[in-house]
């Protein structure tokens, strides 16, 4: 089952979390106050992180994303908040860091 991208994002900024991470065979991981907290206990399976960053990036993002399998973009989530996202390769799967831009 593919995850809620954003519902997992609500999550860390409702409970004011600095990262978000979704690396394949592990759940999803938030960091809070410094310490790392799985956000439920079903594990990425292959492919589904892939899918996930499918969804975040354009055609052009996509094309560089396969070129440089690094990609650096912004998502602004309108009543929950503005994330800084990096998208990678990691043990032959993409990975996703999603950095809480906090509007104090």
């Amino acid at each position: 089952m593919i995850m809620d991208f954003p519902a997992l994002l609500k999550i860390l900024a409702s409970q004011d979390g600095s990262d978000l991470y979704l690396s394949t065979g592990a759940p999803p991981c938030a960091k809070f106050n410094g310490v790392l907290k799985p956000l439920g206990s079903e594990t990425l399976k292959p492919g589904e992180v892939a899918v996930i960053a499918q969804g975040l990036m354009d055609e052009e993002q996509k094309l560089e994303f396969l070129r440089e399998l690094e990609m650096n973009l912004a998502v602004s989530l309108a009543g929950i908040g503005r994330f800084r996202i990096n998208i990678f390769m990691q043990r032959n799967e993409v990975s996703i860091v999603a950095r809480n831009i906090k509007l104090d």
